[in-house]
């Protein structure tokens, strides 16, 4: 009887915690007007976005329509050169970023083991799309957009429905014209050469690349001129998007592919500092990321790809369910990382 009646006090015990603990959680939930109230002491936010001035603009125009209290500084260089700036600043005890999203995992992956990711959960996250791993991670990111990697043409010279594989652009006529992402130098290349070379456990394609006297470009933007222009009438690797900007807003003659082996897809990721200055504005921003209508206009105004449901891809372009993913392992790619650059340039000839 006595055994009986401690478990019986134990269970009591055990179900009186739960719900202190319940009731605690709940009551140290911020609510989104008391997030709104801090923000205007705040008044300020400071923003390490690698977006383009397209979509830059408009979001941060809509967002002081809803919170005109803050003042949006926005600083836009080359994603290696924001993350060595907020490692400078946080060193240095001057912390101005409050928010970092660039078109990379690596970095946010780094920041979580070091302690340097500001903990909040978006309730926009609830509406999230499947994703690949570690593309969230409730409570500190997700991504704000993903960006597919495959073929880009020129359809003056190549009819694109005769491209069904990488290999099928890797053709003599296009020796010294076509363009490959430069591996060692560019934020995305390696993830690309990393999760193809992975998936078909293969290096053929660069060491044709190497034969056809493949042109490396770091700039996604120059590689996309070149395409339009014929210069490079075949980029091996490139941004989905260009296609749709370049072929769809502008008429130009180019068409992204991609092939049957599948697109490499790298997300840009938006997370909020640990140090940020200025945490409750950088909440708000980062609801207003994921709201349908903002989500929306980066879709047609880029051609990037919604994590959001209900937010179908842009004009002309492959729904998001059709797309074959090439898996992508962050972790174990850094690890071959030195290994198989040097790789990567000796069959390119670098």
């Amino acid at each position: 009887m006595r055994g009986k009646k401690m478990k019986r006090n134990s269970l009591m015990f055990m179900a009186v915690i739960f719900f202190v603990g319940l009731l605690s959680s709940v009551s140290l939930a911020e609510t989104k007007q008391e997030i709104i109230e801090k923000a205007k002491k705040e008044g300020a936010l400071t923003l390490y976005w690698s977006f383009a001035g397209a979509v830059a603009n408009p979001i941060i125009e809509g967002f002081n329509k809803l919170y005109p209290f803050i003042k949006v500084n926005r600083v836009q260089i080359a994603s290696f050169q924001m993350i060595a700036r907020y490692y400078q600043e946080v060193q240095a005890r001057r912390p101005t970023a409050d928010m970092i999203s660039v078109t990379d995992l690596l970095p946010f992956l780094q920041f979580a083991k070091e302690g340097n990711l500001l903990q909040y959960d978006c309730p926009g996250w609830d509406n999230l799309v499947d994703l690949p791993k570690d593309f969230v991670r409730r409570g500190y990111w997700a991504p704000v957009r993903m960006d597919p990697m495959g073929i880009v043409v020129n359809t003056n010279i190549i009819d694109p429905n005769t491209i069904k594989s990488y290999d099928d652009v890797l053709q003599d006529r296009f020796k010294g014209k076509i363009g490959a992402g430069d591996v060692e130098h560019s934020d995305n290349a390696y993830p690309f050469y990393y999760a193809l070379r992975k998936a078909t456990n293969s290096t053929h394609y660069w060491k044709r690349l190497g034969e056809l006297n493949a042109q490396v470009f770091t700039s996604s933007e120059k590689g996309s001129e070149a395409c339009v222009s014929g210069e490079w009438p075949v980029i091996f690797d490139l941004w989905i998007y260009r296609g749709y900007q370049y072929g769809v807003l502008k008429g130009a003659p180019v068409k992204s592919i991609i092939p049957k082996e599948g697109a490499v897809v790298v997300p840009g990721i938006s997370a909020i500092m640990k140090q940020a200055p200025h945490p409750n504005a950088a909440k708000l921003m980062q609801d207003y990321l994921f709201t349908p209508d903002v989500q929306k206009m980066m879709v047609d105004t880029i051609g990037y790809y919604s994590p959001v449901k209900g937010v179908p891809a842009a004009k002309g372009q492959y729904a998001w369910k059709d797309i074959k993913l090439i898996p992508l392992d962050y972790d174990d790619a850094e690890l071959h990382r030195k290994e198989w650059m040097a790789e990567w340039k000796k069959l390119m000839n670098r």
